[in-house]
């Protein structure tokens, strides 16, 4: 701010001896009202009658360090900006940790607190900002081991590089609080940012939990804005208290978040590019109308306590490692289920399915609605294929000799069956019980061959029954109707 430190540094102790008035050279210790090379301490005795500084709505001064604590545990020291503009070059420090705790309180619109180094509120200690701006001038964090209160005016606002919530408490109802970089919620059971109101918090990554638990509480008519990454990590949880539409990545690392108002389950929407990705639990309603993708470099599993919704936006995609549950990606829900969207299997970690192998990606209590309209599935070894199974519980991955449709382990007269009783038809692709083993949602010349292509593959389920062989079966089947040589043969249109 182009000062310079040509003079050695003094130490400015209020006393308070004549008044509050910062700008009153009595009240000071030296008797000068500190400038710009002065470290102010308001702390070391109780001032006369109690007299705590104030900074009126003319004043404006800028001091090099400010430090707010309390003589003793039990009596906090206070400052209070009612206007004016105070500059802070390094930092400023609310109440001391083992020593006294402070109280600043920024009372008045025009009241401006501006910090170039770190601001710190101690356990016990509070920056209470009513009306002003609080404002951090480079990149060095806000430390929250006490209590922010933003909860009075909704001309409050704050602005900082980095704010970490370190084992105290945040309380954010009015104004704006706009974090240029990272906001970071941990450090202690109590560690809490509670969004509440008309509040409107703006910062592009948030980490809850991690390095201790945290808790981001998200309620009311209050809005998260300009948020492209949440992270819940270990001991941290997302509590959303209201019906919440979320475009950015959401990542849980076992943890959960929590979608209920503490009586009704609330929804959480993941729209436009969003992304649900590791694993844990969501502990209410999930409309997915982008991205649902467990696991986070590995495979990974949620929990949700509630209904699933895919949109025809939505994607569902699933990596599968193993046969185990804990080796590829699942769903498992509690409610209803409503499909609809894409489904994207794929095979990692070089593994490679053999047939009877099943995967329950989705598994639910409920009903299940609606299909997958689009379905990429992984390309296997010669002569085996991925068929997609929707049951009464389960939205199930069976891996089958291809053409085995009712995946007996036998290509034959029951597989034909089904491809001539849905022949024609329009059906849930690469449903193999719907006639549907080449995955174009259509019964029809492709299909067909998938059976006649692998005829008596396996082994008959009875090894009395005499199987015929394939092209008698077919011109006995098809003949009479003349479906192979049909010019009136109906094909979906392409998507």
């Amino acid at each position: 701010m182009g000062f310079t430190s040509q003079a050695e540094a003094v130490f400015h102790d209020w006393r308070g001896t004549s008044s509050t008035n910062w700008f009153t050279s009595n009240n000071w210790s030296p008797t000068s009202v500190p400038n710009q090379f002065d470290d102010v301490r308001i702390s070391t005795l109780v001032p006369t009658s109690f007299r705590w500084p104030s900074m009126n709505v003319f004043g404006s001064t800028a001091v090099r360090s400010v430090t707010v604590q309390g003589p003793n545990t039990t009596v906090a020291a206070n400052l209070t900006l009612a206007g004016g503009q105070l500059t802070v070059l390094n930092d400023f420090q609310v109440g001391v940790p083992g020593s006294g705790q402070g109280i600043v309180v920024l009372q008045q619109a025009s009241a401006t607190l501006s910090v170039g180094g770190q601001i710190v509120v101690d356990s016990g200690s509070i920056l209470d900002n009513n009306f002003g701006l609080v404002s951090q001038l480079n990149s060095q964090p806000i430390l929250i081991n006490g209590l922010y209160r933003q909860t009075i005016n909704s001309n409050a606002r704050l602005n900082a590089n980095t704010v970490e919530v370190d084992g105290g408490s945040f309380i954010h109802s009015k104004g704006v609080v706009t974090i240029i970089n990272s906001l970071a919620i941990n450090g202690g059971i109590n560690a809490s940012y509670s969004l509440q109101g008309t509040g409107n918090l703006e910062v592009p990554v948030i980490h809850i939990g991690g390095g201790g638990a945290g808790t981001l509480i998200l309620m009311d008519t209050a809005q998260l804005t300009a948020t492209d990454t949440i992270n819940v990590l270990s001991s941290g949880l997302f509590d959303i208290r209201k019906d919440y539409d979320f475009a950015g990545t959401l990542t849980l690392d076992n943890t959960t978040v929590k979608v209920d108002d503490g009586t009704t389950a609330k929804t959480l929407t993941l729209s436009q590019i969003g992304l649900l990705r590791g694993r844990g639990t969501v502990d209410g309603n999930l409309i997915n109308d982008a991205n649902v993708d467990p696991g986070l470099g590995f495979v990974g599993a949620f929990t949700l306590t509630g209904d699933y919704q895919q949109t025809a936006q939505g994607d569902f995609s699933v990596d599968l490692s193993g046969t185990s549950l804990s080796t590829y990606d699942s769903l498992d829900v509690t409610g209803d289920v409503v499909l609809g969207g894409v489904l994207d299997a794929q095979l990692v970690s070089g593994f490679m399915p053999v047939e009877g192998d099943r995967f329950d990606i989705i598994s639910f209590d409920g009903s299940l609605a609606g299909i997958f309209s689009n379905v990429a599935l992984p390309t296997l070894t010669s002569g085996i294929s991925v068929a997609l199974i929707y049951d009464t519980n389960a939205v199930t991955l069976a891996v089958g000799l291809d053409g085995d449709l009712n995946l007996d382990g036998f290509v034959g007269i029951a597989d034909l069956n089904v491809v001539l009783g849905n022949w024609n038809q329009i059906v849930a692709k690469s449903v193999w019980l719907s006639g549907d083993p080449s995955g174009d949602g259509f019964v029809g010349i492709e299909d067909l061959n998938k059976v006649l292509g692998n005829w008596n593959a396996g082994t008959p389920p009875s090894a009395s029954v005499s199987v015929p062989e394939p092209a008698g079966i077919v011109w006995f089947c098809l003949g009479g109707v003349g479906v192979l040589m049909s010019a009136r043969r109906i094909r979906p249109s392409s998507n």
